[in-house]
C-alpha cells in the first residue's frame, strides 16, 4: 500500500512553532486531525532512507495507547506538498493555552504535566530507540482532558524530532515548557508552594546535556516525594496491550467518578462498614424467614384441606356432618 496520499483538508485548528494541525480526511475516509511540519521544517522533502524510518516510526506508534498520548491512526506523506504528516483520532478538548489564559495553573497541575509529559517520552524513547523528549511542547499542542479521576494531559508525538537529530534531543523544549507552566501572571510560583519544582529545574538544566528521560523522571518521583516510576518493560507492556471487553465498556460520566467521599479516622470507617454489613444481613435473614414462614403455611393449609385428613378429624367431621370414609 502506497503511503503517500491525498488529504482533504477541512479546517485549520491551530499553528504552533513546530507545524499546523487541521481537521482533514485521509484516503480511507476517515476523519482526523493532521499535524505537519511548516514547509521549511520538511522544505528538502524525504530521502529514500528517511521514507522508511519515517513509516517504521509510524507503525510504531499506531501500536501503542497510552492516556496521555494521542492516538496515532495513519502517517505518512501529503501528495500534494510532498512533506510528511501524522493523523491521530480527534480529540475535543482544552488546549494548555486556554487554560493558561483562564487562570494561574495549579501547582498540582504542572507536577502531572511534568510526569505525564516524562513518562511519554520515555516511552517514545524506547519504542525510537533514541533517548530523547519525542513530543511537541508547545502549550498550544497540549491538550488537556478528564479521562480518569485526574486530568490527563494529551501530548503530540513528534518523531521528526528524532529523525532531524544526529545525537540525543535536549531538554531545551521540556525546560522552557515548565518556565512558562510555573509562570504565573508574569510572576514566578511561589518557593513554598513550587520550591520543589524550582529545585527540579535547576537540576535539570545543569544535566541537560547528559542526563537520560529516566533520570529525570526519578528525579521529578523525588522531588514531589512519591515513589520511583516502574520499570520501562512494564510501561511499554501495558500500552502495546490489546484493549479488553472492561476497556470498552462505556466510561462513567466526569460527576460520578469525581466525588470524593469525606475523609475520616480508620475505626469510624470499620464501624461504619460494620453496622452497614449487619443491617443488610438482617434484612436479607427477615426475607428468608418469610419466605419459609409462608411456604409452612401454605403446606400446612393443603394438609388440612385434604378430604383424608378432614373425615379422620371428629372435630373437623362433626362440622362437616360427613359420614366417615370406608377404606376397606
Amino acid at each position: 500500500m502506497s503511503k503517500t496520499q491525498r488529504l482533504r483538508t477541512r479546517e485549520v485548528l491551530y499553528e504552533d512553532a513546530s507545524g499546523v494541525v487541521v481537521r482533514a480526511k485521509d484516503s480511507s475516509g476517515h476523519k482526523v486531525q493532521v499535524r505537519k511540519p511548516k514547509a521549511d521544517v520538511a522544505g528538502l522533502g524525504f530521502a529514500a532512507v528517511e521514507q522508511v524510518a519515517w513509516q517504521v516510526a509510524i507503525e510504531r506508534l499506531r501500536s501503542i495507547r497510552h492516556p496521555s498520548l494521542l492516538r496515532v491512526v495513519s502517517g505518512g506523506s501529503d501528495s500534494s506538498d510532498g512533506r510528511p504528516f501524522i493523523g491521530a483520532k480527534i480529540e475535543e478538548a482544552e488546549s494548555l493555552a486556554q487554560k493558561i489564559r483562564s487562570g494561574p495553573l495549579p501547582i498540582e497541575l504542572v507536577t502531572a504535566l511534568l510526569s505525564q509529559a516524562l513518562e511519554v517520552s520515555e516511552l517514545l524513547s524506547h519504542l525510537l530507540a533514541d533517548d530523547g523528549i519525542w513530543i511537541e511542547t508547545d502549550i498550544q499542542s497540549i491538550q488537556i482532558t478528564e479521562k480518569s479521576m485526574e486530568p490527563c494531559f494529551l501530548f503530540w508525538p513528534s518523531p521528526l524530532k528524532s529523525m532531524h537529530s544526529g545525537r540525543q534531543q535536549s531538554f531545551k523544549d521540556l525546560i522552557d515548557l515548565t518556565e512558562c507552566v510555573l509562570s504565573r501572571g508574569g510572576q514566578q510560583v511561589d518557593e513554598r508552594e513550587g520550591g520543589h519544582l524550582q529545585m527540579w529545574l535547576k537540576w535539570l538544566k545543569e544535566v541537560a546535556d547528559k542526563a537520560s528521560v529516566r533520570e529525570a523522571r526519578e528525579m521529578l518521583a523525588a522531588a514531589i516525594g512519591v515513589e520511583p516510576p516502574e520499570p520501562i518493560e512494564k510501561l511499554v507492556e501495558a500500552c502495546l496491550r490489546k484493549p479488553g471487553l472492561l476497556d470498552r465498556l462505556p466510561k462513567l460520566p466526569p460527576v460520578f467518578y469525581k466525588w470524593q467521599a469525606p475523609k475520616m479516622p480508620l475505626f469510624v470507617l470499620l464501624s461504619v462498614m460494620f453496622v452497614v454489613q449487619s443491617m443488610i444481613g438482617w434484612f436479607i435473614v427477615r426475607i428468608i424467614n418469610n419466605s419459609i414462614d409462608e411456604e409452612l403455611q401454605r403446606l400446612n393449609a393443603g394438609y388440612t384441606e385434604s378430604p383424608y385428613t378432614v373425615d379422620r378429624d371428629p372435630r373437623r367431621r362433626a362440622e362437616r356432618g360427613s359420614r366417615p370414609l370406608n377404606f376397606d
